[in-house]
């Protein structure tokens, strides 16, 4: 008799530290990991503003620059944006559109108006030092207004000093669908990922060309991305050693330059509040995780006007290009999104208090 009960209480001992060896799992997603995020987030913008100084305004960045991959950068803000997303759904559905507007639109439309400046300091048609292809400005302010309302993917009039917007533009796309997605069966949500996947491999694997190309088509070969990051958030609890391997076999099949971005970013969003962050560096990831964004839509003016004024020659030419990128999304972080952010969180607690 006593045997049985020693051999119970060892195996019940046994499944405690099993459960205490694999407890990081049964957290997936669940604390605070806004600072581990932010982090992330600025160093995805980062990656992305490296690789349109080299590839687009043609600095002289350096060359560990090759190993960085700015399509899986941008798979990865999609893999945050599902999680985000999907989280934001769950908690309340009501004033969704709203508060995804409040959210977006003023960085946004800033940084729209801050893009209109090369053409109007160097004309509709210019060539960039270093250059082979000239730049071209918006044809007709069509072009301008179908960036207002997220279009640009989808009239084929996507600005070339606000290009990286074409991924809010497939963004727009998966919020207005969101409501709907939060009521379709997860079983569904992973056999579109699937197909989505399936899609981008045969198009960015094998390059088939019977495949139709275009940034309109963009939206559903990238979906994968972003309906991971949903599905991950939706099933966390549940099932936590599901959600660690679907956020991160998003990253498995990717390119070897960019999977381990995809990777970090799931990491971050499972396990990134077990960091023990101090006060400061917690604010600071979450200062620049604000960043992120601004710095992501506003670069490229910035690094046409300075290419444009400063000579091949210039020494320190593409640190000063660098640092007036980072300079222009701090301002434009400080002066419109801060004080705005605080005024429709205020708007929204009264709203709350009164109802």
């Amino acid at each position: 008799m006593n045997t049985n009960l020693d051999a119970a209480s060892t195996s019940a001992d046994s499944g405690v530290r099993l459960e205490s060896e694999f407890n990081i799992l049964s957290h997936v997603g669940q604390g605070n990991n806004f600072a581990a995020t932010g982090y992330v987030r600025f160093l995805l913008a980062t990656i992305v503003l490296m690789c349109h100084s080299q590839n687009f305004a043609h600095f002289a960045v350096p060359p560990f620059t090759d190993f960085l991959d700015p399509v899986a950068a941008v798979c990865a803000f999609f893999l945050l944006s599902g999680w985000v997303i999907s989280a934001s759904v769950e908690r309340q559905i009501n004033g969704f559109y709203k508060r995804r507007a409040e959210r977006l639109m003023p960085v946004y439309l800033a940084c729209l108006c801050w893009a209109q400046l090369p053409w109007h300091l160097f004309g509709q048609r210019f060539m960039l030092p270093g250059g082979t292809v000239a730049v071209l400005g918006p044809v007709s302010n069509w072009v301008v207004i179908a960036h207002v309302f997220f279009l640009q993917n989808y009239v084929g009039a996507i600005e070339n000093s606000f290009y990286p917007a074409w991924s809010l533009s497939s963004e727009v796309f998966y919020y207005a669908l969101a409501p709907l997605l939060k009521k379709t069966s997860t079983r569904y949500l992973a056999i579109a990922a699937g197909i989505a996947i399936i899609l981008c491999l045969l198009k960015a694997g094998f390059r088939i060309p019977a495949l139709p190309s275009g940034y309109g088509f963009e939206t559903f070969y990238m979906a994968w991305a972003w309906l991971a990051g949903f599905i991950g958030f939706r099933v966390r609890k549940r099932h936590p050693l599901l959600t660690v391997v679907i956020l991160c076999s998003m990253g498995a099949f990717w390119n070897p330059n960019g999977g381990y971005l995809v990777l970090l970013t799931a990491g971050a969003l499972l396990f990134g509040h077990h960091i023990p962050f101090s006060k400061t560096a917690d604010k600071i990831g979450v200062f620049l995780g604000d960043l992120s964004y601004p710095l992501y839509l506003s670069h490229v003016p910035t690094l046409i006007i300075v290419a444009m004024y400063l000579p091949a020659s210039f020494h320190g030419r593409t640190m000063i290009a660098l640092s007036a990128a980072i300079i222009i999304s701090i301002i434009l972080q400080v002066v419109v999104d801060a004080p705005l952010q605080r005024f429709f969180k205020r708007g929204r607690f009264k709203a709350n208090s009164t109802a």
